[in-house]
């Protein structure tokens, strides 16, 4: 009569809320190793959040709320604090919109928060496993909890002269900047994508009279 195998059982042990497992009797050096990585970052940072947009402000205030206490780091890899990109596509950059009111909180939020800025520095490399986030200058920041609020970005075009001069991208403010710089010269507009930006986009450049014409993948513009 054949037996069924038996079950593996495993050893649970928590190091720091992560949990580390191995079978019975095999050698425990890498669950040791494991809490060593755990403990060696005793000192990282509670909390850090990568990406300057409107989602990691939020989740700033949020941590706030609940931890008045905790160091909480804001790493942004634009130069400039947070600041609201919808008014890029539409009132800045018709020059409606001011630079100083695009930005999402003043400079004393995150002096009264105790929420520490880092400006100019995109996030290069990320170790799940020792908890570390590598940054453009070569700096290593230890975390404890991570939020990834990075955001999207718009498809570089895969064709020959897409890095022509007077073929623009939309995502940033000097994305912006550079776009309205052309429309003191420029009479014709087209614009690829029919989403809420790029309709927006249109809608503004044709506001400023330049003739304006909307390239979309789909059907129709404004497609879900």
């Amino acid at each position: 009569m054949m037996r069924a195998p038996l079950l593996l059982r495993y050893h649970i042990m928590v190091v720091w809320h992560t949990i580390i497992e191995h079978p019975r009797g095999e050698d425990k050096s890498r669950a040791r190793q494991s809490a060593h990585v755990r403990r060696s970052h005793m000192d990282s940072i509670p909390y850090v959040i990568i990406g300057g947009g409107l989602a990691g402000v939020a989740a700033a205030d949020a941590i706030r709320r609940r931890d008045k206490t905790g160091q909480l780091m804001l790493i942004c890899a634009e130069a400039h604090p947070p600041y609201d990109r919808v008014p890029l596509s539409k009132g800045y950059l018709l020059g409606e919109t001011e630079r100083d009111q695009i930005f999402l909180r003043p400079p004393r939020f995150y002096e009264r928060n105790k929420v520490e800025l880092v400006l100019g520095q995109a996030a290069t490399a990320l170790d799940v496993h020792a908890r570390q986030v590598t940054l453009a200058d070569g700096r290593q920041i230890g975390f404890e909890k991570l939020l990834l609020a990075t955001g999207g970005r718009p498809r570089r075009l895969p064709l020959p002269g897409a890095d022509l001069a007077g073929i623009h991208y939309l995502r940033n403010l000097e994305d912006s900047d550079a776009i309205r710089a052309a429309l003191s010269s420029a009479r014709r507009a087209v614009v690829i994508g029919g989403g809420f930006i790029g309709c927006e986009v249109a809608t503004g450049l044709a506001q400023l009279g330049l003739a304006t014409t909307v390239v979309e993948l789909t059907p129709g513009v404004l497609s879900l």
